[in-house]
């Protein structure tokens, strides 16, 4: 292995650690920091890629997303909560004008790019929502 695949192998698995720790702490940004793991793993090495793609990590938060590049209301909704609210608490505790201008037009940029870049999609249908699967 090339000391760049293993650069990008033990960054990959940090990302996946954090995105992992994000799934209990909602302040941790859970979806961004795997989406980083797939990029970095992804150069790494096939092993490596194929293990992370077969992760219940990777299939519930963003195998959808990879793939169609879109994303259900609710995802929506809770990634821009959350992180409009950090980027609030944060403008509210800095007191660099400048600073808070910038975190208030990264938060309008992301709102736009979510709104016009990003499809809304329904929500799946589990066997529980669905008795289709029942009979």
């Amino acid at each position: 292995m090339s000391i760049s695949k293993l650069i990008n192998a033990m960054i990959g698995l940090f990302f996946v650690a954090l995105g992992s720790i994000g799934v209990f702490f909602p302040v941790l940004p859970t979806t961004p920091f795997l989406l980083l793991a797939a990029f970095f793993l992804a150069r790494s090495s096939d092993r490596l890629n194929a293990w992370f793609e077969s992760t219940d990590l990777y299939k519930d938060y963003i195998a959808d997303f990879l793939e169609t590049r879109s994303m259900t209301m609710k995802t929506k909704r809770y990634i821009l909560t959350l992180a409009t609210v950090m980027m609030f608490i944060s403008g509210v505790f800095i007191d660099v004008i400048y600073a808070r201008i910038s975190l208030f037009l990264i938060a309008l940029v992301m709102h736009i790019y979510f709104k016009t870049q990003i499809r809304t999609i329904p929500e799946k249908e589990t066997s529980t929502d669905s008795c289709s699967d029942c009979m």
